[in-house]
């Protein structure tokens, strides 16, 4: 995976844990910012697991993402990426 992505760290509030993750796409859906991201050290991985995260807050500093298990609204979301794009294909 070239540089040319943008790297997003998200820290999970209830382990601590800090993970990087590589932005593929953002998708604005009814008004909410999505994300489609994968780990970044499975970013060279054909079947990297790709998680959706929801921007929540949104201040000069930090922003706070939610990651996205919902299936309607997961569904929604996809259709919305693969209707826009031409470089990643996701299941």
């Amino acid at each position: 995976m070239d540089n040319k992505y943008e790297i997003i760290k998200f820290k999970d509030m209830e382990t601590n844990e800090t993970v990087n993750f590589v932005v593929l796409d953002a998708v604005d859906v009814e008004e909410e910012h999505y994300y489609f991201v994968i780990e970044e050290d499975k970013a060279e991985d054909d079947d990297a697991e790709v998680l959706v995260l929801r921007s929540l807050i949104e201040d000069e500093d930090e922003v706070t993402f939610d990651i996205v298990s919902n299936d309607e609204i997961l569904e929604k979301v996809l259709e919305k990426f693969n209707s826009n794009n031409n470089e990643f294909e996701i299941d």
